[in-house]
């Protein structure tokens, strides 16, 4: 094991999804992904075909399916793939970063995090390009893939990792308190005014237990989810964040100022946010709208069943 570790610690793969770890992302990293990784050093095919069986380890952040993994393995009884996961993103780039500089044979074949990590990654142990593999390949093209999704999975001309999944932000939102405020259950808010005009109904109707607005970077789960909702902010006003070929910052473009006025507004002007939430507010019902990714939707669908709606 710790030969063919040794021999791919520099053909690591990134999967890489824009935003958070996703249920589904799992799935496809772990099925699509090890065969390339195997033919990255004929020394891992030599080491696997004397031992019968090629041995793959997988870093990601946040869950994996591991029944996905299971049947992978099941299916493919020449290739085994042992799955690690780490709290999030920083968890798992924190653990590169440390096994690389301490010179460790115990690197993993295949990482999926973040696309925006790929040339941090690569800068400590240099991953793998996958051209080769994808020219050779019937199936698996890049023309399959959004450009947009895949432009940070590239360092220099090097096709350092393919992308899995995207996340975007949406506004989710808990059809009973709709109905109790008076709301529309199936015509959510569509604009930032839209969004408030609704919190300060909730806020009158519903009364100090119910949170009428809420947004994930103000819960502090999660230090990166204000910026993500800030940029979507940003260019829902029609801005952005930088010129087209990043050389100059725009956030500080009045549309920049709007989104951020919205977003502390909410808890300083039209006071239809809090700072004081709740852990769980939005799966406990005690929030009426909630600014969070895709990645989430599983976890609310599980709590609020056919009170979740989405907008």
């Amino acid at each position: 094991m710790k030969k063919i570790v040794a021999a791919l610690l520099v053909g690591a793969i990134l999967l890489g999804g824009t935003g958070c770890g996703s249920g589904g992302a799992s799935d496809t990293a772990s099925q699509s992904s090890p065969q390339p990784a195997a033919e990255s050093d004929s020394s891992v095919q030599e080491t696997g075909e004397k031992e019968g069986v090629i041995e793959l380890v997988y870093w990601k952040s946040y869950r994996v399916n591991q029944d996905a993994v299971d049947k992978f393995n099941a299916d493919h009884p020449n290739i085994h793939v042992t799955a690690e996961v780490f709290p999030d993103h920083a968890s798992t780039l924190q653990k590169i970063q440390v096994q690389a500089s301490a010179g460790s044979a115990q690197m993993p074949n295949v990482i999926q995090l973040d696309t925006c990590m790929t040339a941090t990654v690569d800068s400590v142990a240099p991953l793998l390009d996958l051209k080769p593999y994808l020219d050779k390949s019937d199936t698996l093209k890049l023309d399959n893939f959004y450009d947009t999704f895949q432009e940070e999975a590239y360092v220099g001309d090097k096709v350092a990792g393919l992308h899995v999944c995207a996340n975007c932000d949406v506004l989710f939102y808990n059809k009973e308190i709709f109905e109790q405020a008076g709301l529309d259950t199936e015509n959510p808010p569509s604009t930032w005014d839209e969004v408030i005009a609704a919190g300060k109904q909730i806020k009158e109707k519903c009364g100090n237990d119910i949170i009428p607005f809420a947004y994930t970077g103000i819960t502090g789960d999660y230090y990166e989810q204000f910026s993500w909702e800030w940029q979507a902010m940003v260019q829902s006003a029609g801005g952005a964040l930088f010129n087209d070929d990043y050389t100059e910052p725009l956030f500080n473009s009045p549309e920049g100022i709007e989104a951020l006025q919205f977003l502390v507004g909410s808890v300083t002007d039209t006071q239809i946010a809090t700072l004081n939430y709740p852990e769980k507010g939005f799966e406990n019902g005690k929030v009426g709208m909630y600014m969070d990714g895709t990645w989430s939707i599983n976890t609310y669908q599980e709590a609020l069943g056919e009170n979740l709606g989405t907008g």
